[in-house]
């Protein structure tokens, strides 16, 4: 059975989580809830034999985190919450879901994880190495912890090397980057796409726990602009990192960079801003990182 049958019979977030703790992962205890058949006992059995005393809830409907969209944003998922307050969490997790899924025209009732906070400072996202990038992977993460990182407040960027012949290109710190290489690693080993994972430090344990593993998908959003809406075509969008320029000779490169340069000042008179104009790099073995 491939690794997208066994996604199919529960909702992809807590099942990519699950196969990842079966394959050796740091994860955080988590328990599947369904909002129609609400189990009190289980629930409060869960919270007992947890070790944190903080817990989150989560979304996780059947339509999220696919291989084809990621509805990244869409869904209500709570903040850390003491144990006392689980259940009326739970409660409320339902009905903003509830709402969201009627207003995206789905008719399946709302799905929810249960998961142990992991009590962190550093925390962030990590791409592994996919199509023409196969040894490289891209983190960002921040000393106030992932959900910085997830909601585009400032945050450090590395891009780590999985190839131990060539250098990162932004190396993080020395002391994530033993064990960011090994996540990375690790995840390019069992999963057969490009992964798009959250993670946070455990500075007690001295290891990276996985929070959320999702594929990495081309449906991220249209490009920002201060254009008028006349102006915009519906087929500009941004991809992140999900497409890449793969390798180029030098000479092709240069070609591109020019290209760029002069398509610059059109593209601004459309009212399209880039906060960093000079985006591209090029690596010794002729890979274009953008």
């Amino acid at each position: 059975m491939s690794q997208r049958d066994q996604t199919k019979e529960q909702p992809a977030k807590y099942a990519l989580l699950k196969q990842a703790a079966s394959l050796g992962f740091s994860v955080p205890k988590s328990l599947l809830i369904d909002s129609t058949h609400l189990d009190e006992s289980e629930i409060t059995a869960f919270l007992k034999s947890a070790g944190g005393s903080r817990f989150i809830v989560r979304s996780a409907n059947l339509t999220e985190d696919g291989h084809e969209s990621s509805l990244a944003g869409h869904f209500w998922s709570s903040d850390a919450v003491e144990k006392s307050a689980v259940l009326q969490t739970i409660d409320t997790a339902t009905e903003n879901n509830r709402e969201v899924l009627t207003s995206l025209g789905l008719a399946s009732p709302p799905q929810l994880i249960l998961q142990e906070y992991i009590e962190h400072s550093i925390g962030g996202v990590l791409f592994s190495p996919w199509s023409f990038f196969p040894d490289y992977s891209y983190v960002e993460y921040s000393e106030t912890g992932v959900k910085s990182v997830v909601e585009g407040d400032n945050s450090q960027r590395a891009i780590i090397c999985i190839d131990e012949q060539q250098e990162d290109l932004l190396a993080p710190s020395k002391t994530l980057r033993p064990l960011l290489l090994t996540v990375c690693k690790q995840l390019k080993q069992h999963f057969d796409f490009p992964v798009d994972s959250e993670w946070a430090y455990d500075e007690q344990q001295h290891r990276i726990v996985v929070l959320q593993i999702r594929p990495q998908t081309h449906l991220i959003g249209p490009v920002v602009s201060n254009a008028p809406a006349s102006a915009l075509d519906d087929s500009w969008q941004f991809t992140a990192l999900s497409e890449s320029l793969g390798r180029l000779s030098p000479l092709s490169f240069s070609l591109m960079q020019h290209l760029y340069e002069s398509a610059k000042q059109p593209l601004q008179a459309l009212g399209y801003q880039a906060q960093q104009l000079n985006f591209m790099h090029y690596a010794d073995d002729g890979t274009v990182l953008v």
